[in-house]
C-alpha cells in the first residue's frame, strides 16, 4: 500500500503542477484582454488556446505513464487489456506502444486508464465531447498556422481551460481513489 500511497502523492505533484500552467495561461490572456481586438491579440488568442490543449494532452500521458511505470499492479492491468495483450507483459513493448499514443485520440486514453485504474475519467460525456471538438478547433489552429478563419475569443479559451481544471480535478480523484481500491483487493 506504501507504493500506491506514493503514486497518489506523485500524481497530486502532477495535478498542481498543471494546474498552475492553465492559471500562467489565463494571467496572459487575461492581458491580452486590453489589447482590443487585434491581429496580435488573436494571434496570442490561438497560441494559448492551442498551448491549453497541449497542456491537457501532456497530463493525460504524464499521468498514465506514471501510473502504468511506476505500480506493477496497474501495469498487469493494463498489459492484459485487449490492445496490449499482444505484447505479454513485455514493459518495453508496452512503453513503446505507449510512446506512440496520440493523447488526444480521447475515447483510446479513456479506455487505457478504464484498463489500468478501472475508472472513468470523464465526469460526463457532456465534457469528453466538447473536449474532443475544442481538439478538432486546436487541429486546425496549428496545421492552418492561422491561415484559417478561426478566432479564438477570451470567452471560447476560458471555456477550455474550465474545462481542462474540471477534467483534471475530477481525475485527480476518480484515479486516486481507483488505484487505493486496487490495493485494497477490490
Amino acid at each position: 500500500m506504501e507504493r500506491a500511497e506514493h503514486l497518489i502523492t506523485d500524481m497530486a505533484n502532477f495535478s498542481m503542477m498543471y494546474a498552475e500552467d492553465t492559471s500562467a495561461l489565463r494571467n496572459v490572456m487575461y492581458m491580452t484582454d486590453r489589447m482590443g481586438e487585434t491581429d496580435e491579440k488573436n494571434m496570442l488568442m490561438r497560441m494559448i488556446y492551442s498551448s491549453a490543449v497541449s497542456i491537457l494532452e501532456t497530463y493525460l500521458d504524464e499521468v498514465l505513464n506514471c501510473l502504468v511505470f511506476s505500480d506493477r499492479l496497474v501495469f498487469q492491468r493494463l498489459a492484459a487489456s485487449p490492445k496490449f495483450i499482444k505484447f505479454n507483459s513485455d514493459e518495453k513493448r508496452v512503453r513503446e506502444r505507449l510512446s506512440r499514443q496520440i493523447f488526444h485520440r480521447l475515447d483510446d486514453v479513456e479506455a487505457f486508464y478504464k484498463a489500468a485504474t478501472g475508472v472513468d475519467i470523464f465526469p460526463n460525456e457532456d465534457l469528453k465531447e466538447r473536449l474532443k471538438e475544442r481538439i478538432k478547433v486546436r487541429h486546425g489552429l496549428v496545421h492552418k498556422n492561422g491561415r484559417s478563419s478561426a478566432y479564438c475569443s477570451l470567452d471560447s479559451t476560458q471555456a477550455l481551460l474550465n474545462d481542462i481544471d474540471d477534467l483534471i480535478g475530477y481525475m485527480h480523484e476518480r484515479v486516486k481513489a481507483g488505484v487505493a481500491q486496487l490495493h485494497k483487493g477490490g
